[in-house]
């Protein structure tokens, strides 16, 4: 957490990843990526899980600005 009190993307992430990998841990054919490239490298998510179809996670905390949507 930053000294402001306000939580970081970095916390989240690590949250979110040890959640996902206990999760996930027995299973061989399941892949964790982080920062995932998308359409062309035009975007990236935070975090994503594939194993037979995808899901990914765009973290967004209070520091983030809504100018940087496309």
């Amino acid at each position: 957490m930053a000294q402001n009190g306000a939580v970081r993307e970095a916390d989240i992430r690590t949250a979110l990843a040890t959640m996902i990998d206990r999760e996930h841990t027995a299973e061989p054919d399941t892949r964790v990526i982080p920062e995932l490239d998308l359409c062309q490298a035009s975007a990236r998510i935070d975090l994503a899980v594939v194993k037979g179809r995808m899901i990914g996670w765009d973290i967004k905390t209070a520091q983030d600005r809504v100018a940087r949507l496309p």
